[in-house]
């Protein structure tokens, strides 16, 4: 009995690994796409300060959210970030939330699994079961956020080609 929860187990892990390197695959394969698209546009053979957000990724010309690096904490409310090497001022306000997401320890993913499992079981024509995200977040403060640490910008405003933003979310992923 024990061997066969054991086996399960790994399937379920396995399926959960194998979803996760494919979605990692497609999405760098689409971001490799994406920049020899531009090199191919521009002529351009080497990664300078001239490649833009807008250019290697044009679906997303209107966009409220994107990824930086942290580079500055200049103030409790105003925060200096980096894309492709240029400088954008982030303003946070009473409102912005800074998020911490962690993923969820491999037993909470079981479980998670194991739900979905025996809802699809219980439901088979139910298109709106979906299995939980891999992660939890929780709200942090701005102090536990380091400088060069990867974060993610959400506004409640285009962000293209902006060089100042109001931060509605910031959110940090990491252990």
């Amino acid at each position: 009995m024990n061997f066969d929860n054991n086996t399960n187990n790994l399937r379920k892990i396995s399926i959960i690994m194998l979803v996760a390197g494919l979605s990692l695959g497609i999405f760098i394969m689409l971001v490799i796409f994406n920049i020899q698209q531009y090199l191919n546009k521009t002529g351009n053979t080497n990664f300078s300060n001239t490649i833009q957000f807008e250019d290697l990724y044009p679906e997303f010309v209107d966009t409220n959210s994107f990824p930086s690096q942290l580079i500055e904490k200049k103030s409790d409310k105003e925060l200096i970030v980096s894309i492709n090497n240029k400088n954008i001022i982030v303003i946070l306000d009473e409102n912005t939330k800074i998020i911490k997401q962690e993923m969820k320890t491999e037993e909470q993913q079981l479980l998670d699994l194991e739900n979905y499992d025996r809802k699809i079981k219980e439901n088979p024509n139910d298109e709106t079961i979906v299995l939980e995200d891999s992660y939890v977040e929780k709200e942090i403060t701005l102090n536990e956020l380091n400088l060069g640490q990867n974060i993610n910008i959400v506004s409640e405003e285009n962000v293209v080609g902006k060089d100042q933003i109001k931060a509605l979310r910031i959110v940090f992923i990491g252990n």
